[in-house]
């Protein structure tokens, strides 16, 4: 005999849209004679089952738990007797609730239970809600027995729940589906991306410029929205002495994100060994004003563009401040040094050579601080020409 379609919720696409999973659900009742079938003459209600596993396999230990979903009548064996009796919907027994753990066949069984709706839910050993039946046909006097099967491998597949969706679920499913997706291309971007920048940083650490260039030209040929990209692209530039190609570069990256300090800290060395000064001197301004932070190497940087213009009074005064903020800030000692020996340098013309007060311990200072660095080499040049009384070379400075 055939019962009437309910309504059920499983925890895997239906869970996620509240979707109804609709199934057919056999009621036959045991005969008389022992067999299930509609003749069944005690009209004693409940449930019987199997819970199969989502391997197909047979469940044991899994709980199912029976509760009211609307109230009728109640009907109880007492001995050889059977006893009908209304129950009132506000009874307090609406809230009882059964519980019966499968077997090692997987199958449950449970008599005795009043007549009405019920709520059928299946959970883990642990207590994990697996499915659940939302309406069930009711206990009646008609059909006291109900078969209730759970086989997790259809109840739970995609395909199933999908299927059993109406038409707004799907699409808000194939919507959020879609979206998902999406993400995940944005993650494999992005991840690709950021391996790119990895191993851009290792050929900067290595001082292959030209193929660091060529590597981030075409990550922003990949994508041209990323303020990163084209910062990294000019920081080649520069280091392979191409400050025109890194102004427009870094102007790109401050275009997409424009408070960015750093760059434009960088994008006002390239504006300077541009000879634009002016806007060079905008840029650092703004960079100190954006982040206090990066206060020091803005004082640095202003430092050597003054030096670079052989201002060197006013280059001094600017390295001065970026070791005040930071003692241990090695290139702003030695800019320090060379200001200060150039600003002699400038001040003695063909006379003896006066060195200035802190000029020594300034380069003393940045060769203790970074004794192997790019600068170490021309610090100790430098004074070995003091102790020899020879006037050096006035030369640049790179940031």
């Amino acid at each position: 005999m055939k019962r009437a379609v309910f309504v059920g919720v499983g925890l895997g696409l239906a869970a996620m849209f509240s979707a109804p999973a609709r199934a057919q659900i056999n009621g036959q009742g045991p005969s008389s004679n022992g067999s299930l079938g509609a003749n069944f003459n005690t009209k004693l209600g409940g449930f019987w089952g199997r819970v199969l596993d989502q391997k197909g396999k047979p469940y044991p230990g899994a709980v199912v738990k029976i509760s009211f979903a609307a109230m009728g009548q109640s009907q109880v064996m007492i001995g050889n007797t059977q006893q009908i009796r209304r129950h009132n919907t506000t009874s307090a027994s609406v809230n009882e609730t059964w519980r019966l753990k499968t077997d090692q066949h997987g199958k449950y069984k449970i008599y005795g239970l009043p007549t009405g709706m019920f709520r059928v839910s299946l959970y883990s050993p642990q207590g994990r809600l697996l499915y659940r039946y939302q309406q069930v046909p009711d206990v009646s006097l008609s059909f006291p027995i109900n078969h209730i099967d759970f086989n997790l491998k259809k109840l739970l597949s995609p395909a199933a729940e999908l299927a059993q969706m109406t038409p707004a679920e799907r699409r808000r499913y194939a919507a959020q589906v879609a979206a998902l997706k999406k993400q995940e291309r944005r993650h494999e971007h992005i991840h690709h991306l950021n391996q790119i920048l990895r191993r851009e940083a290792q050929l900067a650490a290595g001082g292959h410029w030209h193929m660091a260039q060529s590597l981030m030209q075409s990550a922003v040929a990949l994508d041209a929205k990323q303020p990163l990209l084209w910062a990294r692209l000019g920081d080649a530039e520069m280091n392979l002495n191409q400050p025109s190609q890194a102004i427009q570069d870094y102007r790109q990256a401050l275009a997409l994100e424009p408070n960015q300090s750093a760059v434009m800290i960088n994008l006002a060395n390239a504006l300077a060994g541009t000879g634009q000064f002016a806007a060079a001197g905008r840029y650092l301004r703004q960079a100190r004003v954006l982040d206090p932070m990066d206060a020091k190497i803005v004082f640095y940087n202003e430092g050597v563009m003054l030096f670079n213009r052989r201002q060197y009074g006013a280059a001094a005064t600017d390295f001065n401040r970026a070791v005040q903020l930071d003692s241990h800030y090695a290139r702003a000692w030695f800019g320090r040094g060379m200001s200060l020996l150039n600003q002699a340098v400038a001040a003695t013309g063909k006379g003896k050579l006066q060195i200035l007060p802190g000029t020594i311990e300034a380069f003393k200072r940045f060769l203790v601080l970074d004794p192997d660095g790019a600068h170490a080499q021309k610090a100790r040049a430098m004074l070995s020409a003091i102790q020899a009384q020879q006037t050096p070379e006035i030369g640049t400075m790179h940031p």
